[in-house]
């Protein structure tokens, strides 16, 4: 099972439509193909622990790594044993006794019982845990044959173009790496009965650099090039590496678990909404605050809804 991280299913639309995807536009040709829907309702941090355990957040309790704690407005993030409180796919595969390859997939953890390898966060968007391997041996064979990832552990930051660029070379080489050590764990564990490789590079890309691709994006330049492409078409090639390794009498599965467009919605006014009404302080400018806002975010929201709530 190959994964594409947060990838956009109108731009792979295009990629095979157009012809500049053709690994993915071959598994298309010669298989079935349908339209998958993720977790409706809840923030994209629910997407992967709901796919790896068969279970909606209404039993794992999950929708994102920060939860507000009960009864105040504090945030605390989901401990490791939290995030999988339930056996994964792979786990029941593992079961049945046959050899399984986790590789990157993001929020599940380590499990050192389960037979086969696991990667965990070689190069993926949401890094939680940190760098690991099982067995222990691979995880120092693995930086020391092929590195870390070119790109940065977290990817999202403030880029020049010139550094955009940079940054989608980084991702492109990185998912040429991850075909090649993935290839390589097939030829170590050639009996191997299931494995999931998640390619995070195309959900690093949407957040840096869809607006090179979108041109309904403010920041889109029609002078400069089209770093989402770039990237999907080097994943598009590793896809085509590993399915070419596996051969024709493998079962290959390609999975896009949510999507990924330009950023929008009433949340991202919020911030200059408290601005304007006098709750909160421009980026950038140091003040002081009196009364109920000095007391901390609850005496924000408190003095925020006698303002605007009559009576409140």
């Amino acid at each position: 099972m190959l994964v594409l991280d947060a990838a956009s299913p109108g731009v792979l639309r295009q990629g095979i439509d157009e012809g500049w995807l053709p690994s993915i536009a071959a598994l298309e040709a010669r298989g079935r193909s349908a339209k998958t829907r993720s977790v409706e309702g809840f923030y994209v941090g629910a997407t992967w622990p709901s796919f790896a355990m068969g279970r909606g957040p209404a039993h794992h309790g999950i929708y994102w790594l920060d939860r507000v704690l009960p009864g105040t407005y504090r945030m605390q993030r989901a401990g490791a044993s939290e995030l999988v409180p339930y056996p994964t796919l792979w786990d029941r595969v593992a079961a049945t006794g046959r050899d399984v390859l986790v590789l990157d997939v993001p929020l599940t953890g380590m499990n050192a019982e389960r037979r086969g390898v696991q990667v965990m966060e070689w190069g993926v968007h949401d890094a939680v845990f940190g760098y690991g391997a099982s067995p222990v041996s691979w995880e120092a064979e693995l930086r020391s044959r092929y590195g870390p990832h070119p790109a940065p552990p977290h990817c999202d930051a403030v880029r020049s173009p010139e550094q955009l660029e940079n940054f989608a070379d980084q991702l492109v080489r990185g998912a040429g790496l991850r075909a090649q050590w993935t290839i390589d764990l097939f030829d170590r564990y050639p009996e191997w009965g299931f494995t999931i490789q998640v390619f995070s590079e195309t959900h690093c890309a949407g957040h840096q650099l869809w607006h090179t691709h979108d041109r309904r994006h403010p920041a889109w330049d029609p002078e400069g090039p089209d770093l989402i492409r770039r990237v999907y078409r080097a994943v598009d090639e590793a896809v085509g590496d590993i399915v070419d390794a596996v051969g024709p009498d493998t079962t290959v599965a390609l999975v896009d678990l949510h999507g990924m467009g330009a950023a929008g919605g009433h949340s991202l006014l919020l911030r200059e909404v408290l601005v304007r009404l006098g709750y909160e302080t421009p980026q950038g400018v140091a003040t002081s605050v009196s009364g109920d806002a000095a007391a901390g975010s609850d005496g924000v929201l408190r003095s925020l809804y006698r303002a605007l709530v009559p009576g409140g």
